[in-house]
């Protein structure tokens, strides 16, 4: 038995070279050892050196009772036994916790101010994903609606103002605009801004092409200050078959007389028919 072997040749060495090999060189072993059946086969073998523990019942009848070994090689042994002992149940807990499942940590938020045409206050949030805090485009797009003002395809950056300077968000609500201190823009992915500083003021810049506004028709005359939608075309035109200089009688309103400038001949025409 080769456990057997070995306590014999340990019994027949000088205490200073036991302890050098079981307490410092096994020892640092132990020390650095993660492995859990490892050190429990240290503990197993150093108590069978000492005469006790399982394998001492597994192997008794290969034990020679003759050869004990010297005092301070079994206080060696035990020394290191009790080592890895502590190494086992270090080992066993650290993963045991790696193992729990984590609870994860809260988001943390804050606020910033973020200038279009108006200035405004948003909440920012980081959820601990390494980028920092973040706030989305849509929710920009739906405060300041820059969907309506540019056509598609239109890119967009986020500018901190005033770098370096922070203060709560809504102070920079009542301030000017400072120019010669923007920051780098900010990094985005399409749909989140990251990286940003709580209680500092941002500024979103788009470049596209600005989507043109549709101007509604005009009336002359009375009603030049009205502007007619679309489908008032279709209207007019329906209304203008009421005109009364057509019957003889001069039209009293613009809107539906089919000629104004003439109103007075083309009834004076008509009333003689």
């Amino acid at each position: 038995n080769l456990m057997e072997q070995t306590r014999r040749m340990i019994a027949g060495a000088p205490p200073k070279g036991v302890a050098s090999l079981i307490e410092e060189g096994l020892g640092s072993d132990i020390d650095a050892c993660t492995n859990l059946k490892a050190l429990k086969c240290v503990t197993d073998v150093l108590d069978f050196m000492t005469a006790c523990g399982p394998l001492k019942k597994q192997h008794a009848s290969l034990i020679d009772t003759k050869v004990e070994l010297p005092q301070p090689h079994k206080t060696s042994c035990r020394a290191s036994s009790k080592r890895a002992e502590k190494a086992y149940a270090k080992v066993e807990r650290e993963q045991r916790e790696a193992a729990r499942p984590k609870t994860p940590p809260k988001s943390l938020e804050a606020q910033v101010c973020v200038r279009y045409l108006g200035n405004d206050v948003f909440d920012i949030v980081d959820t601990h994903d390494n980028r920092g805090y973040r706030l989305t485009f849509s929710e920009l797009d739906a405060k300041f609606d820059f969907s309506s003002d540019f056509e598609d395809n239109f890119t967009y950056v986020l500018v901190q103002e005033d770098c370096g300077n922070t203060m709560e968000a809504r102070a920079w609500m009542g301030r000017a605009q400072v120019s010669g201190k923007d920051g780098p823009p900010k990094e985005h992915d399409g749909v989140f801004f990251f990286g940003l500083e709580p209680d500092c003021q941002y500024r979103i810049v788009i470049t596209g092409t600005p989507r043109k506004k549709e101007e509604g028709k005009q009336l002359s005359g009375a009603f030049s200050g009205i502007k007619l939608r679309e489908d008032d075309g279709e209207d007019m035109a329906e209304d203008k078959a009421s005109c009364s200089c057509l019957w003889g009688n001069p039209c009293v309103s613009e809107y539906n007389c089919k000629d104004w400038a003439n109103r007075f001949e083309v009834a004076k025409r008509n009333s003689k028919k």
